[in-house]
């Protein structure tokens, strides 16, 4: 019996002796509190008492207790001159540790950056978070785009129209060149969702409205630069609308454009089958149709139509 009890102390022992052992700082969360993997393999948390801020767990190893020493090397899995201890994305490089949502995940790697959540749900395992996912029961969804508009107008990205773009705090805010000019200003990105399912969204606030016809502000998709289809809450002589249109075929359906209230828009392509919701507050609308095969998009963006407006976020979450 005693040697019996003596086993499964020992096996009791080397279980809980690798309790804080870690590879990354995500296996480091004890009763809610967000430790650090620290070099030594083992997970330490914060403790002011300690001349570096930090204590090592219970149970981790030689280190058990003892005060992390600020003279060991911090490691940096990813390169990005940000020690895993303070990185919001240890294994992505992200050296701006941009954050929209402010929760435990840094852009580059949260599987829903616009939504605060450090648990947040996954129903089909794909790694994009049900709150982004179009298809929270459907697998193979990626987040191909996150922008938080940080560091103004994003590299890479392609200007069209007369409109003026600028940062605007932590938002990108786009200005009509004149007043009562109903110019259309546009900054699209190219992705490589070039068949399948594709849904771009934003946020977004008008600042100002002009007097005109055709005011509104838009998510964009094109192909090479020769189609446009365009989910916008707009202004015109049919009124104030939600519309989707290439221009040629439109359909609309009513929705207040209000100046200074956050929008949340976004256009989802289903192979030929486009929809385009709009919410504002608790008003809600969508509208849908089909749009010919040469309309199919290779890049897509956001635009602005007569109007001052500030887009606090923009995603493309695709799955071809």
């Amino acid at each position: 019996m005693r040697a019996l009890l003596a086993g499964i102390a020992l096996l009791a022992g080397c279980l809980r002796s690798t309790t804080y052992e870690c590879n990354s700082n995500e296996q480091c969360l004890a009763s809610g509190e967000q430790g650090a993997c620290e070099a030594t393999g083992y997970c330490s948390f914060a403790d002011t008492t300690c001349p570096s801020g930090r204590r090592y767990a219970p149970l981790s190893g030689p280190f058990a207790g003892q005060c992390v020493d600020d003279d060991a090397p911090d490691p940096d899995d990813d390169g990005d001159t940000v020690p895993n201890a303070t990185d919001n994305c240890p294994t992505i490089a992200n050296q701006n540790q941009h954050n929209e949502d402010s929760d435990r995940f840094g852009d580059a790697c949260d599987p829903c950056p616009p939504v605060a959540d450090d648990n947040p749900p996954d129903g089909d395992s794909d790694g994009v978070a049900d709150a982004c996912d179009p298809r929270p029961a459907m697998g193979g969804d990626r987040i191909a785009v996150f922008e938080g508009f940080g560091a103004g107008v994003p590299t890479g990205w392609m200007p069209t129209g007369a409109g003026q773009w600028m940062p605007m705090g932590d938002d990108l805010a786009s200005h009509p060149p004149t007043a009562g000019n109903d110019a259309f200003s546009a900054l699209g990105v190219t992705t490589s969702a070039q068949t399948g399912n594709e849904t771009a969204s934003a946020a977004v606030t008008v600042d100002s409205i002009d007097a005109v016809t055709n005011s509104g502000v838009s998510l964009i998709t094109n192909a090479a630069g020769q189609s446009v289809i365009i989910c916008l809450v707009v202004k015109n002589q049919q009124g104030e609308n939600l519309s989707l249109t290439d221009f040629n075929n439109a359909a609309s359906m009513p929705l207040a454009l209000v100046a200074g209230t956050p929008y949340l828009i976004d256009l989802r392509r289903d192979a030929m089958a486009y929809s385009c919701r709009a919410a504002q507050g608790t008003a809600t609308q969508t509208v849908g149709r089909s749009f010919p095969a040469n309309n199919m998009p290779y890049g897509t963006g956001i635009s602005v139509f007569g109007v001052a407006a500030r887009f606090h976020w923009f995603m493309v979450v695709s799955n071809s």
